[in-house]
């Protein structure tokens, strides 16, 4: 095999850029790294890293949108299987957010925290939840926005809060969080499904 085209090449290292952000901001929050590190960590040149983004900022953003469209792949396949297997599919869509974002959550935190400056990462973060409500409509009924929007404010906040192990501190069991969003969420796509 030759070496990759240039267009090719250009694209994978901006990939392996953006991968590898990725990772150290889940391990050490934005703050925790520089763009010179993030390079050095992805085997590249700071040189490289500026070729394909202008700031730590604009990798984060990258990253972001790289983090949100693998959230969506992997909660459609497992609303997928779920369905396919007759299970309850509210369930699925709670449990899978609850995991995916306790094991992000320093991104997730640095994503809240920039969030609330960044014009740019809001309407990044704006669009994630879009697709979300587009699952919760499956579930819900189209007609139930409303529904959908509440139930995806309060798993944000709950995923959150349960990956910070904030619950147990307060003398509650995750499970039982948890287990009383699953009802909240399948009550009412069951509710849902008689209107329909």
């Amino acid at each position: 095999m030759g070496k990759l085209a240039k267009p090719d090449r250009s694209r994978q290292t901006r990939s392996v850029l953006v991968e590898t952000a990725l990772k150290v901001f889940n391990d050490v929050g934005y703050w925790g790294t520089d763009s010179n590190a993030l390079a050095r960590e992805a085997g590249y040149s700071p040189g490289t890293f500026y070729r394909h983004f202008v700031d730590k900022r604009a990798i984060f953003i990258a990253a972001y949108q790289a983090w949100s469209a693998a959230e969506e792949e992997l909660l459609r396949a497992r609303m997928l299987r779920a369905k396919e297997k007759e299970l309850d599919r509210a369930g699925t869509f709670v449990d899978f957010l609850i995991e995916h974002h306790g094991r992000w959550r320093t991104f997730r935190s640095s994503t809240r925290a920039l969030a609330a400056g960044d014009g740019e990462l809001q309407r990044a973060v704006r669009e994630h939840r879009r697709r979300h409500l587009a699952v919760l409509g499956d579930l819900l009924g189209r007609r139930e926005i409303a529904r959908g929007l509440v139930v995806l404010y309060t798993l944000d906040g709950l995923s959150d809060a349960l990956a910070n192990g904030e619950p147990k501190h307060l003398g509650v069991s995750a499970r039982e969080v948890t287990d009383r969003v699953r009802g909240m969420v399948g009550n009412g796509a069951a509710s849902a499904l008689r209107r329909g």
